[in-house]
């Protein structure tokens, strides 16, 4: 039951970076885009937990301050005008993505150097 719960979330997390990255490519934000893609292509190919735990750390520094950092402010409109529902829709999918990878990364992996 583990493993297959294991896979679940790690098929669950790959459908939330498809969307994130749909939503980057449709704001132009293409180097972010890419990015995001090479992560979910890292996690497709079925890693051992250690590195998948590597991959998500990796993710969620990133999000928040490395080169995948995506800012919260963005908003989901192509023509320069705040959609709320999108934006709404666009900024849930971020958190979406965090939580995935905090859950992904056990506390004490932290501190492994």
């Amino acid at each position: 039951m583990g493993a297959e719960m294991r896979r679940t979330e790690l098929a669950e997390g790959i459908l939330l970076l498809s969307k994130l990255s749909a939503y980057l490519d449709e704001l132009g934000k293409d180097e972010s885009a890419s990015w995001i893609r090479k992560v979910m292509h890292d996690l497709q190919e079925g890693p051992s937990r250690k590195r998948e735990v590597e991959i998500c750390r990796d993710l969620g520094e990133s999000l928040n301050n490395g080169p995948g950092r995506i800012p919260d402010l963005y908003f989901a409109s192509l023509d320069g005008k705040p959609d709320i529902s999108r934006t709404n829709d666009y900024l849930e999918t971020i958190r979406a993505v965090r939580r995935f990878a905090r859950h992904r990364v056990p506390p004490w992996s932290l501190f492994i150097v």
